[in-house]
């Protein structure tokens, strides 16, 4: 029986060239500028969350510095050219398809001894088969023991004139100030929710499928800035097998608290209706919402509401992920309190967030922010009316 290999998405779509990745633009731009230089600084560091393009990046540039076509184009390249490997050349191809004898990758979390780097050291003295650099991705570098610290350091010191390290870890401040010292630091942020919905936009038409605008919002919120989680939620739903994926396939998929149930109590609390929003929590607890995730999203509305209470000009930057009807109900709920009173509301639901990690009652710490919340509008509102 012939079996037919199965991509999972992040893998389909993995990004094998710069123009292709999404986000970290300023770290693209300098390792275009190392490889137009022609002499590239042997040992970088790529910190930052997971999921943000890391790991993909270094496979990128390795592809780039030992690119056999690139390399014939050198006129082009100085005059101001994008550098790209052409993906096409025996090296690019063996490095995509994970076969080159120039590219090694290292995972720290399971070879962290000095054994592994000391046997890392003796194969670097090799040349490298393609004639170009050997290069060596070590991802989470930072779990290395304080032997093998000292053995790379030795390495980075005095590295042959083709080896290229790139060392990628989530937890930089794990790493020695001796280490950091000899690398070009580079830094990966967490995506936008933009970012993160035009990808995946971008991966439902090459997947010949849709998805409901709010349930891809839902996606890139529960992602919290990782592409790389995203896509993998968004395989969940094409799992299902549908051209089209509502927002309410999404949710029972997913798990995710529906946005909604937010908006529509923390409308109730804006209204002074305590014991009415007290009892729509309660019907949603019953249903098995996930509360720590609900608060969150009340969180994020009243961040949206004192945003536009701030200065109306600010509505393009609080309601980007909104539909046209979110966006109207957001001018009306931030005209129903002050802006002081939406950062206090922000700072309580902050408090509650910890609480409910930490508590054995978490459905009393959410009654509990209702209650306060609503003393703290209530409050607002008899200021309001004694003024003459």
């Amino acid at each position: 029986m012939h079996v037919v290999a199965y991509f999972v998405l992040y893998r389909k779509y993995r990004p094998q060239q710069f123009a292709q990745m999404v986000g970290q633009e300023h770290v693209v731009r300098t390792l275009q500028g190392a490889l137009k230089a022609e002499m590239p600084p042997h040992a970088y560091i790529f910190t930052g969350p997971r999921g943000t393009g890391k790991t993909t990046l270094a496979r990128i540039f390795a592809k780039a510095l030992n690119c056999r076509e690139q390399k014939t184009n050198g006129e082009k390249l100085k005059a101001g050219y994008g550098v790209e490997p052409c993906n096409a050349c025996q090296s690019c191809t063996e490095i995509t398809e994970g076969r080159s004898l120039d590219l090694m990758e290292i995972d720290a979390a399971s070879n962290r001894g000095i054994d592994d780097i000391r046997e890392l050291r003796d194969g670097i003295k090799f040349a490298p088969m393609g004639g170009g650099y050997k290069v060596y991705i070590v991802d989470e570098f930072h779990m290395l023991t304080r032997e093998a610290f000292n053995a790379l350091l030795k390495t980075l010191e005095e590295p042959p004139a083709h080896a290229v390290f790139i060392l990628a870890t989530t937890e930089i401040a794990k790493v020695p100030d001796t280490i950091l010292s000899r690398a070009l630091r580079f830094d990966f942020r967490l995506l936008t929710e933009q970012e993160i919905t035009g990808e995946l936009e971008r991966i439902c038409a090459l997947e010949g499928m849709s998805v409901q605008k709010e349930a891809m919002f839902e996606i890139a919120r529960a992602a919290l800035g990782s592409l790389r989680d995203a896509e993998t939620l968004l395989e969940q739903l094409r799992l299902l097998g549908k051209k089209h994926v509502s927002y309410g396939d999404a949710k029972d998929v997913l798990g995710f608290v529906d946005f909604h149930i937010s908006v529509e109590l923390t409308g109730l609390m804006l209204d002074g209706k305590t014991a009415d929003a007290l009892a729509y929590f309660g019907n949603a607890y019953e249903r098995g919402e996930d509360i720590e995730a609900l608060l969150r999203l009340v969180a994020e509305w009243t961040r949206k509401m004192l945003l536009v209470r701030i200065d109306a000009s600010l509505m393009s930057l609080a309601a980007s992920d909104l539909s046209p009807d979110h966006k109207e109900l957001l001018k009306t709920h931030a005209a129903k309190a002050s802006a002081q009173v939406f950062a206090k509301l922000q700072a309580l639901y902050m408090e509650k967030e910890l609480e409910l990690k930490r508590t054995s009652f978490p459905r009393l710490a959410f009654e509990l922010a209702i209650v306060e919340a609503g003393e703290l509008i209530s409050a607002h509102r008899s200021a309001a009316n004694e003024k003459p």
